[in-house]
């Protein structure tokens, strides 16, 4: 009797609790981009898996209506960049995966759209799957024998952390951009140790929901956490000038705010490499590459 009760005991806990004996993995493939499908509200939905993003979903103005995406009453949301900033409204949508589970992640409203891509309804970041592991094919082949492995702070955030220029940097990963780009801090303290060089005229560097910041293009031999840079861009208030036939790049940052030492690295930096693999509970981001 007591085996026959402690058997429905356990089915009964088996059922409410996820068992890991097999790990569940989603594998996406960045050609061009990572692409997961969905349903939201029990309609199908594609989004862009931005590794840039936390744990939110973004969803395209037309995307939102198409879904029945209403925003939650009196609560705002808020996109930073440098000094712009976009104010939208915060919705709670049922979202299912293809494993049958679903995401408890906040999504954000926006007037502009995250993407063109009409077959597109947004994007989500990574830690938004409701999976065990998240694995990202860079491009086809049997993995690279060199694994570098970020421990993550946040388990749903893929930002790890490394040394540059004897400073701790936060590091993460741009699929949708060639270039790597360099937080204003970042460029300010790597331009005073004369470790860039600029490479072009300043530039308007467009972002997704109709951000935009200013760049400079520049040159560096440093590398973070293994990866060279490739293509640079440097984010800057001033064009680089040259008094005494020096270059430099000058950049304000504004007062009583930490600086906050950030590098994102683009597609060119991931050239030698064939996959990220994301594994949540191990709070570890592995990116395998050929050398």
């Amino acid at each position: 009797m007591k085996s026959w009760l402690a058997a429905i005991a356990w089915a009964f806990l088996a059922a409410l609790i996820p068992v890991a004996a097999a790990a569940d993995e989603l594998t996406l493939r960045a050609a061009p981009l990572p692409v997961v499908d969905v349903r939201v509200n029990d309609r199908p939905a594609r989004f862009i898996v931005d590794a840039t993003l936390p744990d939110v979903i973004v969803f395209n103005p037309a995307a939102a209506r198409r879904l029945g995406v209403g925003p939650v009453p009196m609560v705002r949301a808020q996109v930073a960049l440098e000094d712009m900033s976009l104010t939208g409204r915060v919705a709670r949508p049922r979202i299912v995966f293809a494993n049958g589970r679903g995401a408890r992640a906040l999504a954000g409203l926006f007037g502009a759209a995250y993407t063109a891509d009409p077959a597109i309804d947004g994007a989500i970041g990574p830690g938004v799957a409701p999976y065990d592991r998240v694995r990202i094919v860079l491009r086809e082949g049997a993995p690279g024998s060199v694994a570098r492995t970020f421990a993550l702070k946040n388990p749903e955030y893929w930002r790890g952390r490394a040394t540059l220029a004897d400073e701790s940097v936060s590091v993460a990963f741009d699929l949708a951009r060639e270039e790597t780009v360099l937080s204003r801090p970042l460029t300010q303290l790597l331009a005073d140790a004369l470790l860039l060089t600029a490479a072009g005229a300043p530039i308007q560097t467009p972002y997704p929901l109709g951000l935009s910041t200013l760049t400079q293009p520049v040159t560096t031999a440093q590398s973070v956490g293994g990866f060279a840079f490739g293509p640079t861009l440097a984010r800057t208030d001033a064009p680089i000038a040259a008094p005494d036939g020096v270059d430099v790049i000058r950049v304000v940052a504004r007062k009583g705010d930490p600086p906050r030492y950030e590098v994102v690295l683009g597609r060119a930096a991931l050239a030698a490499c064939t996959d990220m693999v994301w594994a949540r509970a191990a709070k570890r981001l592995s990116v395998n590459c050929e050398r």
